[in-house]
Order: structure tokens, then sequence, then C-alpha cells
């Protein structure tokens, strides 16, 4: 079983959320007394944190079908109709009011939540009954409404912090999610040719097209938004951006999440919101969001040449060697053989390392490398951890993952692993290492994945220092017999279709430790607002400078 994903544009990739604070412009950003009038507005709270325990009683009991008006007046309790003329939420809450699509979307989220709770590799306690009761609710409140429908699906989706699942809607094939005018915007799309990752609890400009239709520039940051009828506002702004729904892969440590909500901020905003911008300069400016226009994909956040590349090497002026590392996987220049045996998958790996120690072979008087994994869409994970050295002496040494018995509760797992780090191959035949013996570090942000967060707890075990911000926490992987798949097909004039895919992977370190969500980067690092401004990459600045201190 080779770990992939099955769509690429959902590779990639999350831990707890970074503490640094805004280096400039933090008193602007805390000053609430200081926002435009046109932008004024209290953070929303979101949904889940306004329901009470009666509430989610109230909301998990609710049956559309022979409702009770005093269960459902229990459910939505005091919160703001946003739709109030809408079925099922008119000011009387009438029951007969529920729409044939509200009782079919009923039946949906009891489905798929029922296949979440059922096959997916998380072991930990999850509380469905909330995550249904919030579902059912944002379909009350929608009034039938596809994109109510798939926020609550999303809702569940995202309260499963199992990596490698994916989720889809409209069609199957997501041809919908990277149309400007889809229903749902896909991981990784940018509309307005604007790449941003998190820093300080904003959203902080990477890169730019040329010309983008918000005259943005690196080193600018989104700190409020009003999406319709909603105000996100800085510090609560890209918890708000989570909560939109995407075509997506499941996220599960919460750091890398940030990253990544920072960047979607730019696929969920539309033509007629407004996002204020904190300049380099400190200056704040009120930008109409125009139309969509076609996506730009920002999983690099630089968008470097390299991100179609198998791999790409520099060397700094300081004697620092940089290599990009945009995937662990097959590629053009390094196709999987077919067919694809234990042997040939061991030996496309060797294969790899040496690809990466024959670029190496060109540089003189190294100080130091630093593997950058930023944006890494996976792969294999053998081939990721070899590069920092051998994998071991046992099969399995490194860790094990397990395939969920489907439906068991408490989750129970099979006896004996589904997939063994290493494979016993790795260790009857040694993968080649790195030739270069120096020091070594590692960059790496939450667009990073799979096979990169197996190579960033590799790193932790072997003392080697990683900078930037936590990789996906996803160490499962899309393929063996607990991946399957659930998706709902269409019904017309109800729902949409839902593409799901479920990953009942549990991954355990060499100490039988759960691996899902956790996050291994030594030293938190921001990228800087005037670094970006100015051409200089902060992250990778660090690394190296570390290094040369060795």
């Amino acid at each position: 079983m080779i770990k992939s994903k099955m769509i690429a544009v959902l590779a990639g990739a999350l831990g707890l959320a970074s503490s640094a604070c805004v280096e400039q412009g933090e008193d602007r950003l805390s000053d609430e007394a200081n926002a435009d009038a046109s932008m004024a507005g209290e953070a929303e709270v979101p949904l889940e944190d306004q329901l009470s325990a009666a509430q989610i009683e109230a909301c998990v009991e609710l049956d559309p079908r022979s409702c009770d008006e005093a269960a459902l007046a229990g459910c939505v309790g005091s919160l703001e109709l946003r739709a109030p003329t809408a079925p099922g939420v008119s000011p009387e809450l009438g029951c007969a009011l529920f729409s044939d699509a509200q009782l079919a979307q009923f039946d949906v989220i009891e489905q798929y939540a029922a296949d979440m709770r059922d096959y997916t590799g998380y072991a930990e306690a999850i509380d469905f009954e909330l995550l249904e009761a919030i579902a059912k609710l944002r379909v009350i409140l929608g009034g039938g409404e596809d994109y109510a429908f798939a926020k609550a699906i999303y809702g569940i989706f995202s309260g499963v912090p199992q990596g490698h699942a994916s989720i889809g809607f409209v069609d199957l094939q997501f041809s919908d999610c990277y149309a400007p005018d889809g229903l749902v915007p896909g991981r990784g799309v940018s509309w307005y040719g604007v790449c941003a990752r998190e820093s300080g609890g904003t959203s902080l400009v990477t890169h730019v097209e040329d010309a983008n239709p918000l005259g943005l520039e690196p080193g600018d940051r989104i700190i409020r938004a009003r999406k319709g009828n909603q105000h996100w506002v800085w510090p609560f702004m890209l918890s708000q951006v989570r909560q939109e729904p995407l075509c997506d892969a499941a996220t599960p440590s919460v750091a890398a999440q940030r990253d990544l909500d920072a960047l979607h901020l730019f696929a969920h905003v539309d033509v007629g919101d407004e996002l204020e911008v904190l300049h380099v300069d400190g200056t704040t400016e009120i930008i109409e969001v125009p139309e969509r226009d076609d996506y730009t994909l920002c999983m690099d956040p630089f968008r470097r040449p390299s991100r179609v590349e198998l791999f790409a090497s520099y060397q700094r002026p300081d004697g620092v060697v940089v290599v990009e590392l945009p995937t662990f996987g097959q590629h053009p220049d390094h196709p999987f053989p077919a067919p694809l045996t234990f042997q040939a998958y061991r030996d496309w790996n060797a294969e790899a390392v040496e690809l990466v120690n024959a670029e190496l072979a060109q540089y003189e008087d190294v100080a130091g490398l630093v593997w950058d994994i930023r944006g890494n869409r996976g792969g294999s994970a053998e081939y990721a951890m070899a590069l920092l050295g051998g994998l071991g002496d046992a099969a399995g040494g490194l860790g094990n993952c397990y395939a969920r018995v489907p439906g068991s509760q408490p989750p129970a797992f099979g006896d004996s692993p589904e997939y063994p780090f290493p494979y016993a191959i790795f260790v009857d035949q040694p993968l080649p290492t790195i030739g270069f013996d120096g020091p070594t570090a590692i960059v790496s942000d939450g667009a990073a994945g799979s096979a990169a967060d197996w190579m960033m707890y590799r790193a932790s075990e072997l003392g080697i220092p990683t900078f930037g911000h936590a990789t996906v926490g996803a160490f499962g992987y899309a393929t063996g017999g607990s991946y399957v798949d659930k998706s709902i097909a269409e019904t017309p004039d109800e729902h949409i279709a839902i593409f799901s895919r479920i990953s009942g992977a549990h991954c355990l370190d060499a100490e039988g430790e759960p691996l899902e969500g956790r996050s291994f980067v030594e030293h938190v690092v921001d990228l800087d607002a005037d670094d970006l401004a100015a051409g200089v990459d902060t992250q990778i600045e660090a690394a190296a400078s570390f290094l040369l201190e060795q």
C-alpha cells in the first residue's frame, strides 16, 4: 500500500495555534474603537459556542417528520433567524413548514454522521450528537438552501480530526469546486491571485500575482472581513473562516488549520464583500471585493516554480543549501513503476534518495542543509524519512497503523498492522542515505502533510531542528482496506451530491502513542510582514541562522 492522495489538489495536507504576536500594528489590531464604520460589527461567535446544553438536547431529539413544536423552539432557542421567511424558520417555527429538501437533508446528515462514526480511524471520543445537532440547526436556519446544507455537512467533517478523509460537493469530479461560480471552493484556492499564511491571527499576504484585482502586496495583512452580513474580526477572524465549507482534505492539527484558514479567506469572499487591510507602513484600507476570477492554487505559499518539480535546490551566499521538496510522491521525472510490487516500491524510494544525492553533489563548501517542505503534497513516508537517515532495524520500529473494525463502539482496530513503518523490505534492504553529514534543519507549514508529517516526526526522534508552522498531522493513508468510499449521490431538488472518503487508519508512534494531529515543529516561526515586503523569507532565514551557529 502506497501512501497517496486520491486527488492531487487535496494533498497537503494539522497542534496548538501559534501565539506569536503581530510585530507591527499590534495596537491597531486590538483597538476596536478605530474600526472604520463601514466595517464595524461584532465578531460572530461560532454556532456551536452559542448552543446551550438544552438546545443541543432538543436538536438531537428533533424528529422533523413528527415534530414537536416545543422541541423545535427549544432547538432554535434565541438564535437570530437569518432567513425568517424560509421554510422551517417562520416566526411561528411551525414544523409543517419544513420543506421536502430539509427533510431529505436531515436524513443525509444522519447517514453522513453515522458513516464518519463507524469508519473513522480516530479513536478518541467525539460528540457526534453535538455535530449532528449543529448540522440540523444549520439546515433549519438555512431553509433547505444548498450552501447551508454543505456547511452543515462540512461541520461534521471538520469535527472529526482524522487525516486523509476528504469531502467534496455538487459533483464527484470536483469541477464545481474550481469554478468561480461554484457552490463551494476547493482546498488551496484563491480567486484573487493572492496567497496567504497565518501570522498573529491575521491573514498575511505571502504572494501576489501580477495586477491582482485586490491591489494587495506581500506583507499586507487582512485583519477584518465582511462576508455578506457576517463580520469576521481579528482575533477570531480565522476561526470564522474555518466554519465555511470547502472541498477539502481533513486537517487534524489546529495550528495547520490556521495557515489554511488564512489562505482560504480568499476562497470564501465574493463580489461586494469587504476586506480591511493593514499595510506594512501601518496604514489601513477598506477594499471592496470584486468579482471572482480564475483560481490560483496557493498550497505553496510563494507559488515558486519548484511547486511543479520533483525537487529544486539552491545555495545561499552563506553556504547553506536549501532543497525545496514539493512532493514525496511520483512525478513525471520519477514515476512509479508498473507493476508496483513491494520490491519495485523499495527500489523507487532508493532511486528517489539517489536523485537528491546527485542534486546535492553539485555544491561545494556546504555550511548546512535545509529541507523546505512547505506545501508538500505527501507521497512516500519511507522516502521522506530516508532523507534524514536510516529507517531502523525492525519492521514497524518507527510506528504502525491499524485498520478500524467498522462499526465498533468504542472504536476497535485490527490486531496486526495494516501498514508498518517501515515495511520489512526496508529493513532487509536498507535505503541509501544522504551523503551530506553536516547540520540539517527542516522548514514546514500547514499545507504540508502525510509523508511530510512522518518526516517531521522522524526529525523529532533524531533531534533535527524544525522551523516554521506545524504540518497537517495526517499520519494515515488513502489506500488499503480501511480507506472507504461513502459518497452520497445527489437527489434533485432535495440535496447536492457529497464526495466522501474516510480513512480508518489508526497510527501509533514507536511508543504506542497516537500520532494523528500531533505537531512536531520545534521552533514556531511566523513569516514577517516587513520581511515579505522586502522579499525575505523569514522562516528560511531562521533555519539557516540556526545552522550557521552550530
